[in-house]
């Protein structure tokens, strides 16, 4: 299974140098799965599901471009920042708006740094359709977007969905979390 940015994980075990990477278990749905360990930023259960309960929006936009400023002029994926930073967010994340008013939307990144994405890329939670035939319209109208993205087993992402992973989106927009 895909994990995407922001989703809490158990790491289960790790894998012996130079592959370096980790065995993790996802927590809302406990898929089990492989990831870089530089993908992760580690913390306690605790900082995990305080981040977690601090997000309070999903992109909407296919992937999203991450900056290091308000004004976009510098992405993170050229900057001099660590590795761990993400460059591009895929549609569904869950992210953590601390400030937003015009074009542009502060978020919290799981390590505590600050970044910036454009306003159009992003959802609030108290903007979600509702759970009825117009707001599941809407939502429909989201996903259709990915129509003809490849098959991918375990994918929850642009980069590809099987049939759990699109549905878990679906309902995602919807404030619903479904198992896989």
């Amino acid at each position: 299974s895909q994990a995407l940015f922001g989703e809490a994980v158990r790491v289960l075990q790790y894998s012996q140098a130079p592959d370096e990477w980790a065995q993790i278990r996802l927590e809302n749905d406990d898929y089990m799965g492989w990831v870089h360990q530089k993908a992760l930023v580690l913390c306690s259960a605790a900082e995990a599901a305080a981040y977690g309960a601090a997000c309070n929006a999903q992109i909407v936009a296919g992937l999203a471009q991450v900056h290091d400023t308000p004004s976009g002029e510098a992405s993170l994926s050229g900057s001099k920042l660590p590795s761990k930073t993400p460059g591009k967010l895929p549609f569904g994340s869950q992210v953590a708006v601390v400030s937003g008013e015009g074009a542009w939307m502060e978020i919290r990144l799981p390590d505590g740094r600050s970044a910036w994405l454009q306003r159009g890329d992003v959802m609030l939670h108290s903007e979600r359709p509702r759970r009825d035939a117009a707001g599941i319209q809407a939502v429909l109208a989201l996903i259709r977007r990915f129509a003809g993205v490849p098959y991918l087993w375990g994918g929850r992402s642009p980069f590809g969905y099987d049939c759990s992973g699109l549905a878990q989106a679906f309902h995602a927009f919807l404030g619903v979390q479904i198992p896989r």
